[in-house]
């Protein structure tokens, strides 16, 4: 079997280290098994970046535009988490040319948006570590 697991970072935040030390498990496991990750920081060849620094600038420039601006209108005393989704990390091309039994998502915050799953033809399993595929955004609703 061979699975992909998309998350955002390698190994940054809860959901990071979760999706890692699963990611460690199955590879321990002889379980053929890739991340495909924004934010890479190991030398892991089975940790895929993206393809160049390009896409990372406009993610993260486009991430900050969109927390600023929902920031203004939805959470303006701050203390509310909230990461958006962008479809531009071309992370569904990446799990493509892996050929994956499954798609094993995680954390996907500025990274994966919904809209993009339709690109994947392979059964997805989704651990949500937190509420903003639900809420669209924000963390954990606070009220």
């Amino acid at each position: 079997m061979r699975v992909a697991m998309l998350n955002r970072g390698e190994d940054e935040g809860g959901a990071g280290r979760a999706a890692h030390r699963l990611y460690r498990a199955l590879r321990d496991s002889d379980i053929e098994t890739y991340m495909i990750v924004r934010n890479k920081v190991s030398n892991d060849p089975n940790i895929i970046p993206p393809d160049n620094r390009f896409e990372l600038s406009i993610i993260g420039r486009l991430q900050n535009r969109d927390n600023a601006v929902l920031r203004h209108y939805h959470n303006r005393d701050g203390n509310m988490p909230w990461t958006t989704a962008r479809s531009i990390s071309g992370a569904p091309r990446r799990a493509k040319k892996l050929k994956p039994d499954l798609i094993h998502l995680h954390w996907l915050g500025s990274f994966l948006s919904i809209e993009a799953l339709r690109l994947f033809r392979q059964p997805i399993v989704w651990t949500m570590h937190d509420m903003c595929t639900l809420t669209g955004g924000c963390h954990y609703v606070c009220k």
